[in-house]
């Protein structure tokens, strides 16, 4: 429910590919492995011999994802779908919100042990690096700080109508602008969601650092990805909930607003996901 969500986090990655709509899935799905190692290498400029390490241990987990984890995702999906069918309720939000936590941190909890195995390899220069990385990232999210709010929440707006289109079908003029208004109330959390990131991050660099110097290897780390709002700063976690509530509200909004055809196109959109989740579960 923040800015950025859509791109996910490093250890959320297969989450956001599984919970994503499109024809791609099934591709990406395949080469979730490599691409996650290729972010990895993005922040951490891997040695030969961490990659090798990451492959083998990404397409073990991958294999494991596939197995065990995929048939939840098809569950919850297929429960998506029939509530969408029947149309939403304030207690189906809710358990949408239920239902992706526990799948993340499922996901999440796959990475502990060899995420931990992994941290104890880097160095001081890598650690430097992913400092530096960590830095330059912010810089793109303050620079979005510094344009004008109304611009940037009409950039995210207009993102919001497309991304709802997707899902859909065409919308009617005025449900644009519904939508349009809809996401304009929601509340701007990005200078809240920046200092979570940060905290984040701060936590994250100390985690290495005691990694490097032969602290408890899994459990800060199995901490750090299944506790994420543990500690975190409180306009952070105030923006979370008010923005929980707008989406919420939104949800329902659109719901209300849909035509039978824009329902069936979901309902065909979703199916199309099981479909995909299937084939991959029997892969």
């Amino acid at each position: 429910m923040t800015y950025g969500s859509r791109r996910g986090r490093l250890w959320l990655f297969i989450g956001v590919v599984i919970l994503s709509a499109g024809c791609t899935l099934k591709m990406t799905y395949n080469y979730a492995d490599w691409l996650a190692l290729w972010q990895i290498d993005h922040y951490f400029d891997l040695t030969r011999d961490q990659k090798e390490f990451l492959s083998d241990r990404l397409e073990l987990i991958l294999a494991q994802h596939r197995q065990q984890s995929l048939p939840k995702y098809e569950r919850v999906m297929t429960d998506v779908r029939e509530k969408f069918r029947k149309g939403l309720t304030d207690e189906d939000v809710d358990w949408f919100f239920a239902a992706y936590e526990e799948l993340r941190d499922d996901l999440s909890g796959l990475f502990v042990e060899d995420g931990a195995q992994f941290l104890s390899s880097v160095d001081e220069k890598q650690l430097r690096y992913l400092e530096k990385t960590f830095s330059k990232s912010n810089e793109e999210i303050e620079s979005r700080l510094e344009e004008d709010t109304h611009a940037r929440l009409a950039k995210r707006a207009e993102s919001t109508v497309d991304w709802i289109e997707d899902w859909l079908g065409p919308l009617t003029t005025e449900q644009e602008r519904e939508i349009r208004q809809l996401s304009l109330a929601l509340p701007d959390t990005l200078e809240a969601w920046l200092g979570y990131r940060q905290y984040r991050q701060e936590t994250f660099l100390r985690l290495v650092s005691v990694t490097q110097n032969g602290g408890e290897e899994a459990k800060p780390l199995r901490e750090w990805l299944l506790l994420p709002y543990k500690d975190a700063p409180p306009p952070y976690l105030e923006a979370r909930e008010q923005m929980r509530e707008g989406v919420k509200d939104m949800v329902l909004s659109i719901d209300r607003m849909m035509t039978t055809a824009q329902r069936r196109h979901v309902l065909d959109e979703l199916e199309e996901v099981i479909e995909d989740l299937q084939d991959l579960s029997a892969a």
